[in-house]
């Protein structure tokens, strides 16, 4: 399995190293010059999940389904600092989960969320499919 997490493209500074913004297809490029040298490393049966925000997630889905089968985009949402006064807050991010081929495992089990379904799926003690028929005067 391998978990990526690039720097997103913004004006940033990591460590001692600084991330400038950069056109989505320069960005894309980028991307594409470093991710390729890790593919060779991958057994067949491997998995790959990266990370990426609502700018630059295009830019690595583009690279991602050139090399891999793009399997799902799983969409974090989280909570993250005050609102803004000018601009809606952004409070999710894209993980795209990637194979290198068809053979591969998934635990489901391990990531099964179970929760209490709050939707009327029945009604009078009897299963519901669908809407309720409309009748004579309604809408």
């Amino acid at each position: 399995m391998l978990i990526l997490d690039p720097p997103y493209n913004l004006n940033k500074k990591f460590g001692c190293e600084t991330f400038r913004k950069v056109t989505l297809a320069q960005y894309e490029a980028w991307f594409e010059s470093w991710f390729v040298t890790m593919l060779p490393l991958l057994k067949p049966t491997a998995s790959l999940y990266v990370c990426g925000d609502w700018k630059s997630s295009a830019a690595l889905h583009r690279v991602l389904e050139r090399h891999l089968i793009v399997r799902n985009r799983i969409t974090w949402e989280r909570e993250k600092g005050a609102g803004s006064k000018s601009n809606w807050k952004n409070a999710s991010e894209d993980i795209w989960f990637c194979t290198v081929a068809d053979d591969y495992y998934f635990n489901v089990k391990a990531v099964k969320l179970k929760r209490k379904v709050m939707a009327p799926y029945k009604e009078n003690g009897v299963r519901r499919i669908g809407s309720k028929p409309k009748t004579a005067g309604s809408g």
